[in-house]
């Protein structure tokens, strides 16, 4: 019987040591972290800017409301019922009109619906006082509230309350956005119906 020895060689297999592996789970947890980070800031500035021009657009829409109606008042009166125009109230006398979009006259008198705009703590309201012969009946004694998170509410009457004819309306609100206030200043001039300014 013969023998014969053959010549094994150990095929050494080349991997990971420990200490590689370590230092790969160190840099990769380093690397998702700070992509995480900038995820997490890129979130948060999404959200501060769709709030601001949620905001912009809730302000644009209240002052655009507003304007509206003064230009359509006929007269700002100075008080009306339980209201007294102010810095941050306006009584806006419109026409009353019927269902067919017609002015109201009792004799030479226009009849008008009294729109009013006030500030009540942290929001605007508008209360409408409607003529009893016109459209707006329906709407009588309305109260609504058409902005919220409101810092400011204020009226500039040109030249002077008693005889306006321009109106400035200026709102500023403010909102707790991401543990940041964010304050947000918008004004209108408006003219009076039939007015040349």
């Amino acid at each position: 019987m013969k023998f014969q020895i053959k010549n094994y060689k150990l095929k050494i297999i080349k991997g990971f040591t420990l200490i590689e592996l370590l230092i790969s789970i160190s840099l990769l947890g380093i690397i998702l972290a700070a992509t995480v980070s900038i995820f997490v800031t890129a979130l948060k500035n999404y959200q501060v800017n769709f709030q601001k021009s949620t905001m912009q657009k809730e302000i644009n829409f209240t002052l655009d409301s507003i304007g509206n109606d003064i230009k359509s008042g006929a007269v700002i009166e100075g008080s009306y019922e339980d209201f007294v125009s102010s810095g941050n109230t306006i009584i806006i006398g419109i026409p009353a009109v019927d269902d067919d979009n017609n002015f109201i006259y009792t004799g030479d008198a226009i009849e008008l619906d009294y729109f009013v705009y006030y500030q009540a703590g942290q929001t605007i309201k508008k209360h409408i006082y409607a003529n009893s012969l016109g459209k707006r009946t329906g709407q009588d004694g309305s109260d609504y509230v058409i902005l919220d998170n409101l810092n400011t509410l204020s009226f500039e009457y040109t030249p002077g309350l008693a005889s306006a004819n321009q109106i400035k309306t200026t709102i500023e609100t403010v909102k707790n956005i991401s543990n940041t206030n964010v304050k947000m200043t918008e004004s209108k001039i408006t003219n009076l119906r039939n007015t040349n300014e």
